[in-house]
């Protein structure tokens, strides 16, 4: 044996003496399990409860847009409602069409002129009414006037004047010309009456009336020896 004094070994040391739920580590560690285990039993109950259950859980609904392309196909109804909403308002258009060689004619052509059915014939010392209608006429409510003077028809006479045969005349003369003859026209002298200077209407004026109802009916020119006009 050596004189060597060998060194004396220290002793391991000693767990403490107790129970395991005092570590914290340990209960740690059991905790942490218990939750792994409930987060995996979550996750396959609705698999296992799934397959028991006879109802199937319904797809989730899918949702499909439609756009309308340049196809044959008819549109669908949102491309239909867009068209819709896009057409603009509709617009009157006047087409003008240019007035035909008749109708140019007929606006050209004068308004019909009733035909004449008396005939006027003066001179400087007499005036003749003469009936050129195919009828019996009256002179009711003429007068002829001028700025010289008038003559109401109905002074030939009540008898007269309203009932002037077809080709017979009226006739008034200047009392201060003498003998004179009836206008060749005229078929027969139907009544004559002689005048003083207020009657000579048609002299001293370029132009007279002739007035029906307090109307003018015709305008006739003094010097032209005769007018034709139409009473109704």
């Amino acid at each position: 044996m050596s004189d060597t004094e060998q060194p004396t070994p220290t002793p391991a040391p000693t767990p403490p003496s107790g129970n395991a739920w005092s570590s914290p580590q340990v209960v740690a560690a059991i905790i942490g399990g218990i939750v792994t285990i409930a987060v995996t039993f979550i996750g396959v109950l609705p698999t296992l409860i799934g397959d028991d259950d006879p109802t199937p859980t319904p797809p989730p609904p899918t949702v499909i847009v439609v756009t309308a392309t340049e196809t044959n196909q008819p549109p669908t109804a949102t491309a239909e409602v867009e068209s819709v909403a896009s057409t603009p308002e509709p617009t009157t258009v006047v087409e003008e069409i240019p007035p035909t060689e008749t109708a140019i004619a007929q606006l050209a052509a004068p308004a019909p002129t009733e035909v004449p059915n008396l005939s006027l014939l003066y001179d400087d010392v007499s005036f003749t009414v003469h009936n050129i209608s195919g009828g019996v006429r009256s002179l009711e409510g003429v007068v002829f006037r001028s700025s010289s003077g008038n003559w109401d028809a109905y002074s030939w006479g009540p008898s007269i004047y309203n009932s002037l045969p077809v080709n017979n005349c009226l006739r008034i003369r200047d009392t201060t010309s003498g003998q004179r003859q009836p206008p060749s026209q005229c078929g027969n002298l139907y009544g004559l009456i002689l005048v003083g200077q207020p009657a000579l209407f048609w002299l001293n004026s370029s132009t007279f009336d002739v007035v029906l109802n307090g109307q003018t009916v015709a305008v006739c020119n003094s010097a032209d020896g005769a007018c034709a006009i139409h009473l109704p």
